[in-house]
């Protein structure tokens, strides 16, 4: 489901195949993530670069994957969002509550 590759120390996460995050992989997403901070990973970045379409399932994923890095001392940052899902960010005020970055490049440097 995820693809997880590792740079400076940080954990960064795609979703190997998929263009949508919805109902039928949200709860594989969660378990994917949940384990990767049950592992003590403290810095992950969600690449979003390819997902069209995100819908209220995958939202909650997200949310819930936030709080629950927060809750283990875990920086978690999305990047790479298209203008279609980033508008769906906007409408859902979370792009106030998340991290965001344009790319990844600018996300791996807003660890230092």
């Amino acid at each position: 489901m995820l693809k997880v590759d590792y740079q400076d120390n940080i954990a960064i996460v795609r979703l190997k195949t998929e263009d949508k995050i919805n109902f039928t992989i949200a709860e594989n997403i969660k378990k994917d993530f949940f384990q990767l901070i049950n592992n003590e990973i403290k810095k992950i970045i969600f690449n979003l670069k390819g997902v069209r379409y995100i819908d209220s399932t995958g939202f909650s994923v997200i949310v819930s994957v936030y709080k629950f890095a927060k809750e283990m001392h875990c920086s978690f940052k999305i990047c790479n969002i298209s203008s279609e899902v980033m508008e769906l960010f906007e409408i859902t005020k979370l792009n106030t509550v998340l991290e965001i970055n344009n790319t990844l490049e600018e996300c791996i440097a807003s660890f230092k």
